[in-house]
């Protein structure tokens, strides 16, 4: 049976199964009877995970196998389906059962995080919702067909970002010239895509009974108004302290090409030996990282060798004459964990060479720290409600010590383990680079000056998009040039060329389309690991620091 239709019929069973859990609800009268109710919800969950998973590693394999994905990426709409039968229970259970016997079970934060699940994904918003998947859907494959990556904004990738890496400068102006047309062909089709996101959104918000978008985003996305209070000055001392290191970057780049003028198609040749290249003695990916974690943290190396043996470890780099490529896809990074028995399938694939050590250990040290990582108001919901329902009966949540360990991990928690292990793997990045190792080094830390300058200039237009009251494609071009000219982003000064058009990138970054005003917290991550100088001697703090978090 096709697996896309099997994960179908089995997140329709469970959605079914919670459907049912919520009218037998209307009809219980004992506690007993309203937690079996829960019971049935979380097996119910733990199969639609499950099934969800399986589809997407079947999903790679099938793709990797064949070198093509036909398939549309259905998966995003059938995991909106199932959180919208999760909220329509919980908003049910609200009403079914007192405030005294929700905290007993939930605790106080798992009983707000089912209020902001019962009214973010409230059913009156259920035909905007799948819209708003369409939207994103289809905006998303738009990049992908232009070979751009649908995680980070303006970045190659497949076959065109290896022309542009080309030792030939002739062939990467060609290469550039041709992406250049198919993005200006598309551009008209992407910008009035996410003016009717925006104008979606605004819909959304007002539906839900918030005065605008960013209110409705912020308990959505498991964010707080007090953090989004506090990041307009972060990201002005942040844009003080990173915009000085651009000009100098820059010159240094021109003067390792030894050229007058640096151009849009040489931006991602580094040097004139081209960007940091694996050179691995032994052949295996999966091996190599094996025993680097062997190296740096000897108490996983059973789970990971034994993921390895059952094929639950998938790793693929962007280079032709070591693994096969499917062109024009992006790299992308594939979590997918099992509820029952826990486990998961983690894959990577057409991963930049210069990137893969840093992705491949950021995703590591986030899997380490929790596999079924929450990045939003529904799967926070899952392992607090799994805690609760594994105590006795007469065990209450309440209990400070069980609440600590109850409580999932954030995004922010999940992205400094993931940098903090990336920093940490360094020391052992010869396995992959081999004598190109510190060079491969020296490019990460650069690139996360540029990183840093564009999350910060993306979560201020997130936060204008979020706010404004009007949906209109010129007002985001004209704000959006004046954020980007103030963060020195590439192509606005008039000296150094940006790789694309920078009026362009508004309606082309991955962070606005998906998870509304959640980039800024990489940035957070990043700076909050930067700032424990990881360097030499200083790894002994980091690793002080990474064994506590």
């Amino acid at each position: 049976m096709d697996d896309n239709f099997s994960c179908v019929d089995a997140v329709k069973r469970s959605c079914s199964a919670v459907n049912h859990a919520r009218k037998a609800l209307k009809f219980t009268f004992t506690r007993k009877e309203r937690k079996k109710c829960l019971e049935t919800v979380l097996n119910a969950w733990k199969d639609a995970i499950n099934a969800l998973s399986r589809s997407s590693s079947s999903r790679f394999d099938n793709r990797s196998d064949s070198g093509i994905n036909n398939k549309p990426d259905d998966i995003p709409a059938i995991a909106l389906q199932w959180t919208l039968s999760l909220a329509a229970f919980f908003s049910q259970w609200l009403l079914s059962s007192r405030s005294r016997e929700q905290i007993d079970l939930l605790g106080e934060s798992g009983v707000r995080t089912a209020r902001r699940l019962a009214r973010c994904y409230a059913p009156a918003l259920s035909p905007h919702l799948l819209q708003e998947s369409i939207l994103i859907s289809d905006q998303i494959r738009s990049l992908s067909d232009l070979s751009l990556s649908a995680v980070i904004p303006a970045f190659p990738s497949g076959e065109v970002r290896l022309l542009l890496q080309s030792d030939s400068r002739e062939r990467r102006e060609r290469a550039w010239h041709a992406l250049a047309a198919r993005m200006e062909e598309g551009r008209n089709t992407m910008a009035n895509r996410f003016v009717e996101l925006h104008a979606l959104r605004r819909s959304i918000a007002e539906s839900a009974g918030y005065r605008h978008y960013g209110e409705y985003a912020v308990r959505r996305y498991r964010l707080t108004d007090a953090f989004r209070t506090h990041v307009p000055t972060f990201r002005e001392t942040l844009r003080r302290h990173i915009t000085p290191l651009i000009a100098p970057i820059r010159a240094l780049h021109q003067k390792r090409l030894e050229l007058d003028f640096i151009e849009p198609w040489d931006l991602l040749y580094p040097a004139n030996f081209g960007p940091p290249r694996l050179h691995m003695e032994e052949e295996s990916l999966e091996k190599s990282w094996i025993n680097v974690i062997r190296q740096l943290l000897t108490t996983r190396v059973p789970l990971f060798e034994k993921m390895a043996r059952d094929g639950m470890i998938k790793l693929n780099v962007l280079n032709a004459e070591r693994s096969p490529i499917v062109f024009g896809e992006s790299p992308s990074v594939l979590v997918a964990p099992f509820a029952d028995p826990s486990t998961l399938f983690f894959a990577l694939s057409n991963i930049p060479q210069e990137y893969f050590a840093h992705t491949l250990f950021f995703i590591s040290g986030a899997l380490i720290l929790d596999p079924l990582a929450a990045d939003s108001v529904s799967s926070e919901l899952f392992p607090v409600l799994d805690h609760a329902l594994s105590q006795k009966d007469d065990s209450k949540v309440s209990d400070t010590a069980t609440l600590a360990a109850s409580v999932p991990p954030t995004f922010l928690t999940a992205c400094v383990a993931g940098y903090s292990f990336s920093l940490l793997s360094q020391r052992a990045w010869r396995h992959f680079y081999g004598s190109m190792s510190d060079y491969a080094q020296q490019y990460l830390v650069t690139a996360f000056a540029f990183e840093l300058l564009f999350l910060l200039a993306l979560d201020e237009m997130d936060e204008f998009l979020a706010n404004s009251p009007v949906s209109d494609a010129a007002t985001f071009e004209q704000v959006w040039c004046e954020i980007a000219e103030r963060y020195a982003l590439p192509g606005t000064d008039g000296v150094s060329p940006g790789l694309f058009p920078v009026r362009d990138l508004w309606f082309m970054a991955p962070s606005l389309l998906k998870r509304p005003l959640t980039g800024i917290v990489k940035a957070l991550a990043l700076v909050t690991v930067l700032g424990t100088l990881p360097f030499g001697r200083n790894h002994i703090q980091l690793e002080g620091y990474y064994v506590r978090l």
